[in-house]
């Protein structure tokens, strides 16, 4: 650990270019320079182009430091190639040997993010270029300056090589719910081909599906059963948690506000007793159709109102019913756009259309399922490490409550 360090304002180390306002004539969706705005900035590609005159200076390239300066004050470093900086987005230069760029980025994100978080909200949040030069760093060594930069760029390629894995497996995931739930598992463990063998399969009126399968309504796989109104007098500091709408869709590590309810409720309310692993739909709230699990780390817990809890009947598989459901609420939703409701109702949603194969086949399908599954919540996991060992380094670094050297292998 080390001793206070004095600080520094960063105005004398940098050079600010605000964006330019180019003019709406110029816009094109082909010819030109890709054009970049606030909206622009966290995807590094652009929707807009200009075609005109332009100064150089506010051409941009790969690894420039950008902050959006309105809005959520975005920071970050563009890598859409060559650019136009467009009004409200400012380039932010380190000075040659005054601060090296890469610990200027990451010394910005914590910093730039305060003063989002101090800046009050009447319409929409306005940076100053005066803000952004007023910020102060500890006086680090341009060499230790680098090798912390170096530390947190090995973070960012790890964190960022995890997040194409698992959008990589999410794409996986999709694909193959959609081979299991249209042409299922045959007898000797393969997926049923439609174009080899067209004697295994039937129209219906969800399309081809197998022929030993059936077409009913979610009513018959399923029952639903309601949560209670809890009033917040009945709340307590410890005992049985309160499980809620907004703990829908949520990991034990971001579940939200925690709420609980007296231990006696537990007998007082059987039919909202919650032991963990159950599928629960909004049934009020943003958006409805919303599922998710109930984490068995947060139980025992009770069902609060504004959500259904969808158990599957005897014969069906709970975890079958977990891969199917998604795609008939989207069916269930679609069909119900041009009633511009916010929630679900019993009678329809019962009545919504979904496959169902035999016992031993969902049993099948969700095995195969659930270990693709379980493979991203292994990425999810290492993402989540990853992410919450650059938050701590970047805490002790770029504050210099831990020091490194431009020598140092490790930190």
């Amino acid at each position: 650990m080390s001793e206070h360090l004095p600080t520094e304002e960063i105005a004398p180390k940098i050079t600010i270019l605000n964006g330019f306002a180019f003019p709406s004539s110029g816009f094109s969706d082909t010819g030109g320079l890709p054009l970049v705005r606030i909206r622009d900035l966290e995807a590094s590609t652009t929707e807009t182009r200009f075609r005109g005159q332009f100064d150089p200076r506010y051409v941009l390239k790969d690894s420039d430091v950008l902050i959006g300066m309105d809005g959520d004050f975005n920071v970050v470093r563009w890598s859409g190639g060559e650019a136009l900086l467009n009004q409200r987005v400012c380039k932010v230069e380190a000075k040659p040997g005054a601060i090296d760029t890469g610990f200027l980025y990451y010394s910005l994100q914590p910093k730039i993010a305060e003063i989002h978080r101090r800046t009050p909200q009447t319409t929409v949040r306005h940076l100053s270029t005066k803000t952004v030069e007023q910020i102060k760093l500890p006086v680090i060594g341009l060499g230790a300056q680098r090798r912390i930069a170096e530390i947190l760029d090995t973070l960012d390629v790890a964190i960022r090589s995890t997040d194409r894995l698992i959008a990589k497996l999410e794409q996986m995931k999709q694909g193959l719910i959609h081979d299991l739930l249209t042409r299922g598992i045959d007898e000797h463990g393969q997926l049923r081909d439609p174009v080899r063998h067209p004697e295994q399969f039937k129209q219906s009126d969800l399309g081809d599906i197998p022929r030993s399968w059936d077409v009913v309504a979610l009513g018959d796989l399923l029952t639903i059963r309601l949560g209670f109104a809890f009033r917040s007098e009945d709340y307590v500091e410890q005992g049985i948690l309160n499980f809620r709408v907004s703990n829908i869709g949520r990991s034990v590590e971001n579940f939200g506000e925690v709420q609980y309810l007296p231990l006696r409720f537990w007998q007082a309310f059987p039919k909202q007793r919650l032991l963990g692993g159950e599928i629960v739909i909004v049934m009020v709230g943003s958006p409805p159709g919303s599922l998710g699990r109930v984490p068995s780390e947060m139980c025992p817990a009770l069902q609060n109102q504004n959500m259904w809890n969808l158990i599957p009947i005897s014969g069906v598989d709970q975890d079958f019913l977990w891969f199917l459901l998604p795609g008939a609420v989207a069916r269930h939703m679609s069909q119900s756009q041009g009633s511009a409701r916010d929630f679900l109702t019993q009678k329809d949603f019962r009545r919504t259309r979904a496959v169902k194969p035999s016992s031993e086949e969902q049993k099948s399908i969700a095995k195969r399922l659930s270990v693709h599954e379980g493979r991203l919540a292994v990425e999810r996991a290492e993402l989540a490490k990853l992410c919450a060992l650059k938050r701590g380094l970047m805490d002790d670094l770029l504050t210099g409550r831990v020091r490194v050297t431009a020598n140092e292998d490790t930190a």
